[in-house]
C-alpha cells in the first residue's frame, strides 16, 4: 500500500482472515510489475482476478459454441421462449424494473 493507505490497510487486514503479509521483495517477486511501488501488502492465495474483457470474450465464445443465441441492442420484447434475459447496460442504465449490484 502506498503510504497515505498504511492504516487502512492495517484496518483491513485486522477484519479479514486468509491472507498474508508481504514485503516489497516478495511484492516484486510476485507481481513484477509492482517492484518498488509498494512496501508492503496483504496476499490472499485463496482469492483472484481476472481480466473481465477476457473473460467475457471467452464465456461468449463458448456459449455460441454450446448453441447459445445472443441478441444485442434489444429491449427484450417480442422473444417468446426465451429463459433468461441478461441487461449488461450498467449501473448507469437506471431502468426501475432492474436492480443494479455494484460490485457483484
Amino acid at each position: 500500500a502506498p503510504p497515505r493507505d498504511v492504516s487502512e490497510l492495517d484496518r483491513f487486514a485486522s477484519r479479514t482472515s486468509g491472507h498474508r503479509w508481504l514485503g516489497e521483495e516478495d511484492i516484486a517477486e510476485l507481481e513484477p510489475d509492482l517492484a518498488g511501488r509498494f512496501r508492503r501488502g496483504l496476499f490472499f492465495p485463496d482469492e483472484a482476478h481476472l481480466d473481465p474483457r477476457r473473460a467475457m470474450a471467452a464465456l461468449h465464445d463458448k456459449l455460441v459454441a454450446m448453441g447459445v443465441l445472443f441478441r444485442f441492442a434489444t429491449d427484450g420484447e417480442g422473444l417468446p421462449g426465451f429463459n433468461y434475459e441478461v441487461d449488461c447496460r450498467g449501473i448507469a442504465a437506471n431502468d426501475a424494473a432492474l436492480r443494479g449490484v455494484r460490485g457483484e
